[in-house]
């Protein structure tokens, strides 16, 4: 009898373990579950939903079944069958849907139901863009109406076509906060006057998610600075036009007029580098200079300076000239040769002048042309003495050159 009782509580025991703890009953999941918009400011994404009533829900925010939880609300039980969640808690850029289950922090005890798939693409402005600088200030920009094609989500419930509105804006250094040049709408141009001395330019773009801006466009003035010398002496180290500007590059222009009633023409044109040009005026008559830049558009570095001019200065260039005794020692009675040469090759009356000791006398005068002359004395009295020629102020080719002196050469006469 022992034994068959222990059987018997055996198989009992056995049985028990074998028998399965019945399971709560799974809650039906909720139905029919729908997105919008809260109101027309666009802050807020309503969901919905219907269930049996009463019961508290889950609400989960993922990017597809399966995936982690992107953000989470739970309603309470006798809450309402409905939430709204603030749209800036969406992950920005991505393709979404919004589960609903009963439920609690506790876990789920239904099946998730999904709303329809929806995006939270920002708006980005277009890359087709154009511009143009007028007159001395003015910058008009046109850029084309974009917006973000969502493929794997189309006319989604949260889509809201033509929502996209452009901002021009601009800031002056890297960092800055940008300034806006008018309100956001649809428009895709503007016309507006270039802030100084430089600015950059872009155009942001929003939509219900959020947006950016624009790649740069750098709006400025050439800042053209020139040093024009007001007199020089041909092919002097003086004789220069140098100056600097803001752009990496420019095609710079010397223009130059004969007098201040007759019009400008150009004397030279240069692409220089660096920011920096220098032009050599050479041998150059005396005449007016500036400098001139044109307005720069570069729609591949997506820059834009507004050229100018530089002040105007005339510029007086005196003639050089040079000359030396063919023999610098010679006997008494002998005849003694000091050829001239003139830069630039003018054609006048030189003056052959000797050192009294006291002052500069006239020897005589000495004929020019083409920038040759040559003077001839015979000298009788020996010593040692000082020569120069005087170069009275000319023209070549209706351009004047300021008068000058030769250095001086001396002559030994034994």
């Amino acid at each position: 009898m022992k034994k068959s009782v222990l059987l018997a509580v055996s198989a009992g025991l056995v049985a028990a373990a074998l028998t399965a703890t019945p399971a709560a009953a799974a809650d039906p999941a909720p139905k029919n579950v729908k997105i919008s918009w809260k109101d027309n400011t666009v802050q807020f994404v309503h969901v919905s939903w219907d269930d049996d009533g009463g019961l508290p829900n889950k609400v989960v925010t993922r990017r597809e079944a399966g995936s982690a939880e992107l953000g989470v609300v739970y309603v309470p039980a006798g809450g309402p069958d409905a939430v709204d969640i603030p749209a800036g808690t969406f992950s920005a850029d991505s393709e979404l849907e919004i589960a609903v289950s009963v439920g609690t922090e506790g876990g789920e005890t239904s099946p998730a139901t999904a709303s329809p798939r929806f995006d939270t693409y920002r708006a980005r402005p277009s890359d087709e863009r154009k511009f143009t600088l007028a007159g001395d200030a003015t910058v008009l920009v046109e850029w084309k109406y974009y917006e973000v094609t969502d493929t794997g989500t189309p006319n989604d419930p949260l889509d809201r076509p033509g929502s996209t509105l452009y901002t021009p804006q601009y800031r002056l250094h890297e960092g800055d906060k940008p300034v806006s040049l008018g309100e956001p709408s649809v428009g895709t141009f503007i016309g507006f006057g270039a802030p100084v001395p430089r600015s950059l330019f872009s155009v942001a773009a929003r939509n219900e998610w959020g947006g950016y801006a624009g790649v740069d466009l750098t709006i400025g003035y050439a800042g053209l600075k020139a040093v024009i010398p007001a007199w020089a002496q041909v092919n002097s180290p003086q004789a220069k036009i140098t100056g600097t500007f803001e752009p990496a590059q420019a095609q710079v222009v010397l223009q130059a007029r004969n007098s201040a009633s007759s019009p400008w023409y150009v004397v030279a044109s240069k692409l220089f580098q660096n920011r920096q040009f220098e032009f050599d005026l050479g041998a150059s008559g005396s005449r007016q200079y500036r400098v001139a830049l044109p307005t720069i558009r570069d729609d591949a570095k997506s820059e834009g300076w507004f050229g100018g001019y530089s002040q105007v200065v005339a510029t007086t260039m005196q003639q050089a000239g040079r000359a030396s005794w063919v023999q610098p020692v010679v006997q008494r009675g002998a005849t003694a040769k000091a050829p001239l040469i003139i830069t630039p090759g003018l054609t006048s009356k030189a003056v052959l002048q000797r050192w009294t000791g006291t002052t500069w006398a006239t020897v005589g005068s000495v004929s020019v042309a083409n920038g040759r002359g040559e003077g001839v004395i015979r000298v009788t009295t020996p010593g040692r003495v000082a020569y120069r020629y005087y170069l009275p102020a000319a023209s070549l080719n209706g351009l004047p050159y300021a008068a000058a002196y030769t250095p001086n050469f001396v002559l030994t006469t034994v």
